[in-house]
């Protein structure tokens, strides 16, 4: 199973199967909640942890910076010159506090 971050240009190549992991590529949409967006992708990383496969926690936050929307673009573009490292919640908290302004 792949896992790519066309932005990030990253190629993970997982050597377990992992029936739980989404078919589809996952996308985030505008007319959804960003939080609850992050929250279904966590479920999904959630899986795989399950599966056995670890993700490192700054793989999964450029996995979801990567993901978000056009309408964020210039957010994300703040968060990935960043010179720091970003925990997930770190992250979470970020992009709730973006959201609600």
């Amino acid at each position: 199973m792949e896992f790519f971050l066309r932005r990030l240009k990253l190629t993970y190549v997982l050597e377990k199967s992992c029936p739980e992991a989404p078919s589809s590529e996952f996308k985030m949409v505008d007319d959804k909640s960003i939080t609850e967006q992050v929250q279904e992708f966590q479920l999904i990383a959630n899986k795989i942890a399950i599966a056995g496969i670890a993700l490192d926690e700054n793989f999964h936050v450029g996995a979801i910076v990567s993901k978000l929307t056009p309408s964020w673009k210039e957010y994300r573009s703040k968060l990935l010159h960043k010179k720091e490292d970003l925990t997930l919640e770190q992250l979470l908290q970020h992009l709730q506090i973006e959201q609600e302004t």
